[in-house]
């Protein structure tokens, strides 16, 4: 929300960071309602790049429905999530990713994963690094579990998750 200095250059560290990862990604930007240009700033990010597209709610709505959108109108099997404030290290999602496959080949090294039960006793899954502002990722089953419900379960499991992984 009102981040439009950091549009350009959180694309472009993520950009960097994702020019020698294999395969396809996409980058889902969410306008939660901005009234400083962030809309814009976005856009023209997507003007440069197709593989940059903007999702927009037409007022602030928390960062509950900003993650809930994103992960609707993904299309990939692993989502990672930033704050466009700056404070995640974009250079970080390639170690990520690594560590995350490494953790599927390896189901004994994931220790930092998190299948754990949720507030009505439903197991959760969500991956984060060691640090407090490293990114999060959500796999696709449980992104998919996630879209299906209604919007107020959908907004409670969010919250779960994201207390989980703090």
């Amino acid at each position: 929300f009102n981040e439009v200095e950091n549009v350009p250059i959180l694309v472009g560290e993520i950009r960097a960071a994702l020019a020698s990862a294999p395969g396809d990604w996409e980058l889902l930007l969410v306008d939660d309602g901005s009234t400083d240009g962030t809309l814009e700033a976005m856009r023209r990010e997507a003007n440069l790049d197709p593989r940059v597209r903007v999702l927009r709610h037409l007022r602030n709505a928390g960062q509950t429905a900003a993650l809930a959108t994103g992960f609707r109108a993904a299309q990939g099997n692993v989502v990672v999530t930033l704050d466009a404030d700056l404070q995640n290290d974009p250079a970080d999602i390639p170690r990520f990713l690594a560590e995350l496959e490494h953790r599927v080949d390896h189901p004994e090294a994931g220790a930092e994963d998190r299948d754990e039960p949720d507030a009505d006793g439903e197991l959760v899954g969500l991956h984060r690094l060691d640090r407090g502002h490293d990114p999060d990722g959500l796999r696709r089953d449980i992104r998919e579990r996630l879209v299906a419900e209604e919007p107020a379960e959908l907004a409670h499991d969010l919250a779960e998750l994201l207390r989980l992984g703090a």
